[in-house]
Order: structure tokens, then C-alpha cells, then sequence
């Protein structure tokens, strides 16, 4: 929603899902010459007429304004739909995303009148004149001075690195009308005609000598009072909020999209587990990309400024586009793309490095995201916020000291946890996935020792399958059997194997395993004593390892029942999930440690945090955290699908690397002893890290479902959550 308007209308799944046919079936009939990168370079204005006949211009702006009055989550889909297919789109992008919501917000009656209706219908192309030759990535450090004179202002100086300034019809200008105590005051905003005496447009040509730079020079260029926008003198306020809707767009991470189609169609022409690998590992992150992007759109939509979330989007998406260019050239290497993909590949190559600088450099965005998180507190994702407290009070140790495990189940299983999750008819404490992933959340930010989440899945296993549920207030794990054979004769289910380091196998509790045998599946209770049970110590998450030997070992028919491949699936799906939460609250645990300890921690007279190093590696911590957190609502969000949870283990695999390196070096020595409490967090995210195949194994099955699609419509539903 644009800042000023009303509250944007709610749509549901069937209109979003009409609104992507609608644009496909427009990027069908029209033809368009295609390119990376399409919303700078691709200037059509004929397709720009196209897209505004069917009112996608403009159409967040209030209908009083002559807008569309739509949300910012239709806008979002059509241009993620656009960009995707690498439509030119750039003779209607500024005018669209910037200038149109500034006219909204601060524009007179009478300059909203001239341009609003223009601009919606195709007909303006504005660019943006802010960067100077000599101000950098330093946007306050402004030049170009604007004169009052009657009726107006003179404007001297030059904009450089103006995109389609030789084709625009119109400048959004920011000058320096005043000098003020601070760089900052004394700027105002203008729009001015590019046909205007005085203004001149010199090329600027690119690495490759394309031309959509320029130098735009203003020699007394008079503008009237009436194309001043906002307040005089108010200018950096201003473009500091407009920003928002530059940096915080789908272009951030969908420029470079066509490359990595190219690669999805060269990986069908020579499968390779290492191409699967990262091709999985990129579709996590643009899912995750795109869920941040639907979240600030709605914020925006609930009349938010979302300055931080904008920044924290432009850098990953901007980190994102360079890996795929730099992935694409081993895939496309390794499966033999053709010269089509490899002239995209060149495309991108020569497109990427300006996406670090475009929009403010990485650095910028790493400081306005270090800079608010200062100011943060707890988790962006809650899913009951009533059980978050309450579990926060019974798990938090008292500082410097770690819970009595023995102790702590002792409340656990009091307070009926460990069967959170199942109905209470069956058995259960009752609760629903949420809770359960509460617990997991709590669990991982508390270090707790104790299988809570593990028992619950226990629990919601047995009672899904029709078995009893015994001895799980003595605790219990679920593992998922690979390499074992089972064979069912006379109702009796005869087992062969052995599984080594199992988490929280232990002889005197209960373990449910998860085996299958062909086209077969089973749920199986192995109570004490069923089978041999050894103990290999504990791993780095102070977590008990047990093997289970179960050759000879047979289940009576109480003990083990058949289930449905979707309920297998299903199984696999919340224990990656719950263990991603884990991780998650380990994550954040790690990140509220490091803050506090850069905070707090004096050197050279000063905090850490103020010098540029500790704040922006604080930042990307803060930015993995909010990945793991976007990764595993997306799991959660569609718990049918099971590629949704291997995007976040594979989230949450990289943020454990991250955030335990961030940390300890932000940390120091003191960080690396036991005393201090910050082991806990990073020893379970090492752990946890390579549980149940890993990251890899993860990755390498998402890029696999992405291979087996048509084109990329199955990397696309994963990223946007369309059903197939």
C-alpha cells in the first residue's frame, strides 16, 4: 500500500492465482525481446502500454488518486511474474515503485493530477537523479544546489549514473536548497522536465558498451514552484523512506532468474548429484528471498515503513544474484549447457557487479540493518506467543549455570509437553504444530538437555498410526530407518540392521522407528528391551548417542503398524522441520548473546559494536537469523509438501556456519571457554548441522525436484508457494 492510502483490500488464493494466469497469458501474446537485468535495461515502451491497459501500473495507489487500490501483494505478483520471464519492464519501473507512492504521500493536488494518470497509463518515463560524481555510496552528500528565484528555483550541478535519462520524459532531482548544521538538512525534492533549457544528457556506456547510464548536467535550469515535492528543506526524509521501495523489490533477486533457468534446463541434459546440490541450495534461498518479500509487502500493505526489512532484502538479494553467476558458470560447465545459455550467462556476468552499488552499497545496507537491530528484540515469527512466554519461564537456566536435565523433565513432563501435539482423546496433551514448534524454538534457545520435542513427535507418530503410546513420561526419539530390511509375516514384523549414533537412543526409553521395505511402510515401537541397544557417548550437543542392533529382533503385532507413503512423508517432514526450529531458537540465542556482549564490551574507549567490523558482522548474523526464521514458516506453511522442509534444513545448515563463526569471533576468547555460555548455542548448531543426512542431502534432493519439473514451473511453485 502506497504510504497515505487506505487499507489495501484482502485477497485469496484463487484471485492471486488468477492475477499469475492473467500475466502469463500477457507475456504470451505480446512479443518481447527477454534480457537479465530486465528492469533497467529493457526499455519497451509498447509493452509498458500493455502492462498499463490492464491496470498493473500503479496499482497500489488509493482509487481517489487514480489508482488501482489493489494490494501490495498483487503488485508483487505481477511484476515477480514480469521479471521472471525477463520482460522489459524499465519505461514504467521508477515511475511505478518510486515515484508514483512519493506523488501519493506528498504531492499537491495538482502535481499528483499531472503525473499520476500519465504515469499509470505508460506514458511518462522517469528517472532518478541522486548519485554525484563526488558524494560515492554517501547519498546526503549532496552538490547540486537549487536557487529561489521568482517563481521557482535555479538548479546547478550534475547527477550522474542515471538510468534511461536519455529516454526519460521526466527527473526526480534532489538538490541542496539550504546549507544546515548537518549534511542532511537542507535538501528538497524536484521534478523536473528532461526537455528543460540548460539540462543536458551525456552517455555513460557500460562494461560491455551498452547505454543506459548517463550525466545529466543542469546549467540554471529553472523549475517552478509547483514541481517541488513534499516539504522545502525536507528532501532527506523523504528519499530515506522512498528507499524502501527501491531496495526492497522482487528486482533485487529475480535479475539474474533467467540464468538460473538456464541452468535448472542444462542440469536435464547430464544429472549430477554436486549440479543438484546447488541448484537445491538456491532454490532455498530464493524461496526464503521470496517469503521476506511478501512479508514487506505486507507491511507495506499495513502501513508500514519498512526501512530495515528493505535493506535486509537488497543485500541478500544482492549476495543471491552474484552466486547465481558464480554457480551457473560450474553448472553450466559441467552439463554442457549451449551457446543460449552461456550468451545469458555473459549477460548476467556483465550485469551483477551493479547490483551491489545500485540502491546503496552492501556496506550501507549491513550498517542500517547492525543500526536497528540495537534496538530489536525476540523473534520476527511467533505461533503462540501465550506458550513462547510460558516456555521461556520453565526452560531459561539461571545465568551462567545449565538446567538439571533430570529436573527439567521433571517439569516437562508435569506441565505434559512431551505429548503436546496429539489430541486429547488419543492420549495427548492436545496443542497442534505450532505448539509443538514453540517447544522446539525453546528448546534450541535454552540449550535444554532433554528430548521435549523429540517425545512430542514420538508421541503424534505413535497416535497417527493407531499404536499405543507407552512410556513416553520416561522419554522417547523417533528415527527414520535407511539401510535396514523388514519383512511382515503372520502379523509379526521381523526387523535386520543396525543404526549407529542415534540421538537419544537409550536403553531404557522408548525409540519409534520409521522403516521401509520396497513400496512398504511401518511405524514401529521398540520398547526396553526389544532390541540391543548400545551407548556411544554424547555428540557436541551434549545429546546421548545410542546404536540399536536389530538383527534377529522381531515386533509382535501391537508394536508396529503399516502407514501410508504420505504419513511416512509426513513423519520425515516435522522431524526436519521441528529440528530446523531447533536450530532456529539456537540461532537466536547466539545472536541476543553477541549483541549484548558488542554492546556492552569497551575497546579503545568506545563499544565493539561502533567500529564498522563487529556491526557488520553483526548484521549478517541478524540476516541468517531472519532466514532461518522465514525458511522454517515456510515448512510450516505447507506441511503437505515435502520439498518445503528441505529448504529448511538447508537454511538453517548455512546459518549454523554463520552465526557459530560470527559469534565466536565477535566473542573472543572468553567465547571458547566453558565458562561462558555461548558453547551452548554453537556446539547444538554444530551438531545439528549434519543430523539426518545434513544440508547436502537436502539441497541435493530440492535440486533434483527442480531437474524433474517442465522448464522452471517446479522451482517457481517452490518459491511462490503455487500448488501443482
Amino acid at each position: 500500500m502506497a504510504p497515505g492510502s487506505a487499507a489495501a483490500p484482502m485477497v485469496d488464493d484463487t484471485q492471486i492465482a488468477d492475477l499469475r494466469a492473467q500475466v502469463r497469458d500477457l507475456l504470451r501474446s505480446v512479443p518481447i525481446t527477454v534480457q537479465c537485468d530486465s528492469w533497467m535495461r529493457g526499455v519497451d515502451p509498447d509493452f509498458t502500454r500493455a502492462v498499463a491497459e490492464r491496470g498493473w501500473i500503479g496499482m497500489t495507489w488509493p482509487v481517489e488518486a487514480g489508482g488501482g487500490g489493489r494490494s501490495n501483494l498483487e503488485r508483487l505478483v505481477v511484476t515477480e511474474e514480469l521479471l521472471r520471464a525477463g520482460a522489459p519492464v524499465a519505461a514504467h519501473w521508477t515511475a511505478d515503485r518510486q515515484i508514483g507512492p512519493s506523488l501519493v504521500r506528498l504531492g499537491t493536488p495538482e502535481l499528483r493530477t499531472e503525473f499520476l494518470g500519465p504515469i499509470r497509463r505508460g506514458e511518462l518515463i522517469v528517472c532518478l537523479g541522486l548519485s554525484e560524481t563526488e558524494a560515492g555510496s554517501d547519498l546526503a552528500a549532496v552538490r547540486t544546489r537549487a536557487e529561489r528565484v521568482e517563481g521557482g528555483w535555479r538548479i546547478r550541478g550534475a547527477k550522474i549514473w542515471t538510468t534511461s535519462a536519455h529516454r526519460a520524459t521526466h527527473a526526480y532531482v534532489l538538490a541542496r536548497s539550504a546549507d544546515g548544521e548537518r549534511k542532511q538538512e537542507g535538501l528538497t525534492e524536484f521534478l523536473v522536465d528532461m526537455d528543460s533549457p540548460g539540462l543536458s544528457v551525456r552517455p555513460i556506456r557500460d562494461l560491455v558498451g551498452e547505454h543506459h547510464f548517463n550525466e545529466m548536467v543542469f546549467d540554471d535550469v529553472f523549475v517552478p514552484d509547483s514541481r517541488v515535492l513534499g516539504m522545502v528543506g525536507n528532501g532527506w526524509a523523504q528519499v530515506t523512506e522512498q528507499l524502501a521501495f527501491e531496495r526492497g523489490g522482487v528486482e533485487r533477486y529475480l535479475s539474474m532468474h533467467l540464468v538460473l533457468v538456464a541452468m535448472v534446463e542444462a542440469s536435464r541434459l547430464r544429472p549430477d548429484r554436486a549440479v543438484d546440490e546447488r541448484l537445491g541450495e538456491l532454490t532455498a534461498r530464493l524461496a526464503v528471498l521470496r517469503r521476506l518479500s511478501g512479508d514487506l509487502a505486507a507491511g507495506l500493505d499495513a502501513g508500514a515503513a519498512p526501512t530495515r526489512e528493505a535493506a535486509e532484502l537488497k543485500l541478500l538479494g544482492t549476495l543471491f544474484e552474484k552466486d547465481v553467476i558464480q554457480q551457473g558458470r560450474y553448472v553450466l560447465d559441467v552439463c554442457g549447457a549451449g551457446a543460449e545459455a552461456l550468451d545469458l550467462l555473459a549477460d548476467g556476468t556483465a550485469a551483477v557487479p551493479a547490483g551491489s552499488i545500485r540502491g546503496g552499497a552492501s556496506e550501507i545496507m549491513r550498517t542500517v540493518i547492525a543500526r536497528a537491530e540495537m534496538d530489536a528484540t525476540g523473534l520476527p515469527v511467533v505461533w503462540n506467543r501465550d506458550l513462547r512466554d510460558v516456555v521461556d519461564a520453565v526452560l531459561r537456566p539461571e545465568p551462567g549455570t545449565e538446567a538439571d536435565p533430570a529436573a527439567q523433565w521433571r517439569m516437562v513432563v508435569d506441565l505434559g509437553w512431551h505429548r503436546v501435539g496429539v489430541d486429547e482423546g488419543a492420549g495427548g496433551a492436545g496443542g497442534d504444530l505450532g505448539d509443538v514448534l514453540e517447544l522446539a524454538v525453546g528448546a534450541g534457545r535454552h540449550a535444554v538437555r532433554v528430548p521435549l520435542w523429540q517425545t512430542a513427535l514420538a508421541g503424534w507418530t505413535l497416535a497417527s498410526s493407531g499404536l499405543e503410546e507407552a512410556a513416553l513420561d520416561s522419554g522417547a526419539t523417533v528415527l527414520v530407518g535407511t539401510g535396514l530390511t523388514a519383512r511382515e509375516t503372520a502379523g509379526r514384523l521381523s526387523l535386520a540392521g543396525h543404526i549407529a549414533r542415534a540421538p537419544w537412543v537409550m536403553a531404557d526409553r522408548m525409540t519409534v522407528l520409521a522403516v521401509s521395505s520396497g513400496e512398504r511402510h511401518w511405524i514401529v515401537r521398540l520398547d526396553p528391551g526389544t532390541a540391543t541397544v548400545t551407548d556411544e557417548g554424547t555428540d557436541l550437543a551434549d545429546q546421548p548417542l545410542g546404536g540399536i542392533d536389530l538383527d534377529g529382533v522381531t515386533v509382535e503385532r501391537d508394536a508396529h503398524a503399516p502407514v501410508t507413503p504420505e504419513l511416512f512423508a509426513e513423519l520425515v517432514y516435522r522431524r526436519d522441520l521441528l529440528r530446523s526450529a531447533a536450530m532456529l531458537g539456537a540461532v537466536e540465542q547466539a545472536c541476543v548473546s553477541t549483541v549484548e556482549h558488542v554492546s556492552t564490551r569497551q575497546q579503545f574507549g568506545k563499544p565493539l559494536v561502533a567500529q564498522q567490523a563487529v556491526a557488520h558482522t553483526v548484521a549478517d548474523m541478524v540476516l541468517q537469523r531472519r532466514q532461518v526464521a522465514a525458511a522454517v514458516q515456510i515448512a510450516f506453511d505447507a506441511p503437505a509438501e515435502r520439498g518445503v522442509a528441505d529448504i529448511a534444513v538447508v537454511i538453517a545448515a548455512a546459518a549454523a556456519t554463520e552465526v557459530a563463526t560470527g559469534a565466536h569471533q565477535l566473542h573472543g576468547a572468553m567465547g571458547i571457554t566453558r565458562e561462558h555460555g555461548l558453547h551452548l548455542s554453537t556446539r547444538r548448531l554444530w551438531a545439528w548441522h549434519d543430523a539426518d543426512g545434513g544440508a547436502r542431502a537436502a539441497a541435493a534432493r530440492l535440486g533434483a525436484q527442480v531437474r524433474e519439473g517442465d522448464g522452471d514451473d517446479v522451482l517457481w511453485a517452490l518459491i511462490v508457494g503455487e500448488k501443482r
